[in-house]
């Protein structure tokens, strides 16, 4: 995701990453110089809000707001 998609509710801030699909393929990333460091990532779940509207929308659910 390299462009930066506006919050829904605000629309002022970036959205924030809600964690990880594992259910798509992983991406290995390999370091040419040290073999000790090679990584894997799943792709990112983006939320459709930034994190202080997932907090606010998550605290109304909650009734603690």
């Amino acid at each position: 995701m390299d462009e930066v998609v506006l919050c829904t509710m605000c629309k002022v801030r970036g959205v924030c990453g809600k964690g990880v699909d594992r259910s798509a393929a992983a991406k290995a990333y390999s370091n040419p110089v040290d073999k000790l460091t090679s990584t894997v990532s799943w792709p990112t779940i983006w939320s459709k809000y930034c994190y202080f509207c997932d907090k606010k929308k998550q605290r109304a659910h909650q009734g603690l707001g």
